[in-house]
């Protein structure tokens, strides 16, 4: 097991990497009344300022639209973007 990646490097990568299509993918938090809840990685605020901002560390994970893949989760520590934390056998992002 490998040191596990913060989810802030995470959304930094889907978003920023001209490889990765940002598009496809959504953040799962937890909302503190409604318990967790999904957003599409476009429509995360970031700026502390902003109405609908939602700190960092209740990310849960990050998840693939097109064909439903967690690429990262907080719980079990597996992370398919950077390959840190818990490996599983399918560790590829594609």
């Amino acid at each position: 097991m490998g040191k596990f990646r913060p989810a802030s490097d995470v959304l930094s990568r889907l978003r920023w990497d001209r490889a990765i299509d940002a598009a496809d993918f959504i953040v799962g938090f937890e909302d503190r009344f409604a318990g967790a809840q999904e957003k599409a990685l476009a429509q995360w605020k970031t700026e502390q300022t902003d109405e609908e901002f939602i700190p960092q560390h209740r990310i849960l994970y990050f998840k693939r639209r097109s064909d439903g893949r967690v690429v990262w989760e907080r719980r079990t520590r597996i992370d398919r973007i950077f390959g840190s934390g818990v490996l599983p056998a399918d560790s590829t992002l594609s």
